[in-house]
């Protein structure tokens, strides 16, 4: 009988060290959570090179549509001009394709809340080419540029938007990638742009 009551306790000391505490479960939860949402985040500022959105002295948007720029600016000097990447047959490769969409989202005015985003290293802004958009970048692109803020066009239909952009952003330096801005909605429960993500709010 003894030796039935060890063996019983054994057994049950050896399964309540194999159940985790709930509050345990709770923390690698949130920390699942946290790393989930820093991925989806993170993966729009890193997966390519920022397109540097300005066009001092007749420099083209980027080096992958000088090809479009050349016809009409012939006269432009060498130091102006840059070689697009070739692809088969002289093709120009771009890192993206066009039109960029974002069906989450769409033109509209946007609430300030605040969020928990510590992570980020420096504010976030969203636009379109939109006129909206457009005025509201021409309104807010000093203080975009003082802030550092870094940029994702989010719905783009031709190389002409492009264009425009980098002529509003003339002399701004600010850096602005042509992307989709599908996964930030979701995560941040986005429905309208433009608008600036802060680490600690979202505002327009």
């Amino acid at each position: 009988m003894k030796n039935i009551t060890k063996r019983t306790q054994r057994e049950g000391a050896e399964t309540d060290s194999c159940v985790t505490e709930p509050s345990v479960l709770f923390r690698l939860d949130i920390l699942a959570l946290l790393l989930f949402t820093l991925s989806i985040l993170a993966s729009h500022l890193i997966q390519a090179s920022p397109v540097v959105i300005h066009d001092a002295g007749g420099e083209p948007l980027a080096p992958y549509i000088q090809r479009m720029f050349e016809e009409e600016h012939s006269n432009e000097t060498e130091r102006n001009k840059r070689t697009p990447t070739q692809g088969n047959a002289g093709q120009v490769s771009f890192p993206f394709t066009l039109p960029i969409t974002t069906p989450e989202m769409s033109p509209g005015r946007v609430t300030s809340r605040p969020i928990d985003q510590p992570f980020m290293s420096r504010p976030l802004f969203l636009i379109g080419s939109d006129r909206f958009s457009r005025q509201w970048f021409i309104q807010n692109r000093e203080r975009l540029s003082e802030l550092n803020a870094a940029g994702i066009l989010v719905q783009v239909d031709s190389i002409e938007d492009l264009r425009t952009m980098a002529r509003l952003s003339d002399g701004y330096n600010l850096q602005i990638m042509p992307a989709s801005g599908s996964d930030i909605a979701h995560q941040l429960g986005l429905k309208h742009y433009p608008v600036l993500i802060w680490k600690s709010g979202i505002e327009q």
